[in-house]
């Protein structure tokens, strides 16, 4: 007949008690390394995402980068008429204020333009253009306002029409898709402070959302611009700039879970 270990004999083998915890200690401290690692890849990848943001906006934002200057050849004429005659779309094409260094082209419904908006584009562009009164009166009497500073390369004229092909779309699952309130105006920034797997989730369903929109837009506009006669060089500087642009927004799309992932880990 077997004998039936005391507690003492199974706790001085380690089972229970004092030596156990010893391997329980031990086994927390891996998972602590784990999570520290997770911790750092993390924050690596927020790093590395980030500075394709904001080399992308900066390189843009200088004018050091060389665009297609579609006033010289007609086709910014061409996208322009596209524009108003096909979407009911106005252009509003004015000179930067020079406190002001954005010249990334940038488009709104009518509908959403409100008095924050005619605020930040009065200080935004030079008051000779009398860009408030400009986007006032262009809101009333159009469907979109396409915002086009002096500066800004003929392919992000046409990506900014390719958003508003997109919202006009015969697919209505598309139309409702590049309609939505994510696909116009999230941005990774919404998710910096978020937290929980919630948002997590949220964050990375909207920034594929977003994603699939601009990279919509930019097929549709190198398409607009090759129909309206761009040459081989305007469309080869086009594609190079906008795969730039993408890229950007790819790394945007990565931020907007990544964010609320490391608050979480963090909590």
């Amino acid at each position: 007949m077997k004998m039936i270990k005391s507690d003492r004999y199974i706790e001085s083998r380690g089972l229970i008690g004092g030596p156990s915890q010893k391997n329980f200690n031990i086994i927390n401290d891996i998972l602590k390394k784990d999570e520290s690692k997770i911790n750092k890849n993390i924050s690596d990848s927020i790093k590395r995402n980030e500075n394709i943001v904001n080399v992308t906006s900066n390189k843009f934002n200088s004018g050091v980068i060389s665009s297609v200057d579609g006033s010289k050849s007609g086709l910014n004429r061409k996208l322009l008429k596209v524009a108003k005659d096909k979407y009911n779309t106005r252009t509003l094409q004015m000179n930067n204020s020079p406190s002001k260094g954005n010249i990334i082209s940038s488009n709104k419904p009518s509908k959403d333009i409100d008095k924050n908006d005619i605020k930040i584009v009065s200080e935004r562009y030079m008051k000779e253009d009398r860009p408030g009164p400009k986007l006032e009166n262009a809101s009333k009497s159009s469907t979109n306002i396409i915002f086009h500073p002096s500066g800004s390369g003929t392919e992000q004229l046409a990506h900014e029409i390719g958003h508003v092909m997109n919202r006009n779309s015969r697919n209505p699952i598309s139309k409702a898709i590049s309609n939505s309130e994510v696909s116009k105006y999230h941005n990774q920034t919404d998710m910096i402070n978020k937290k929980g797997l919630l948002n997590v989730a949220k964050g990375y369903i909207k920034g594929k959302v977003k994603l699939h929109e601009e990279s919509k837009a930019t097929k549709k506009g190198l398409e607009l611009m090759k129909e309206l006669g761009a040459s081989k060089e305007e469309m080869k500087i086009a594609r190079k700039n906008l795969k730039d642009m993408e890229n950007s927004y790819r790394s945007g799309s990565k931020l907007s879970y990544l964010y609320p992932l490391k608050n979480t880990i963090n909590k």
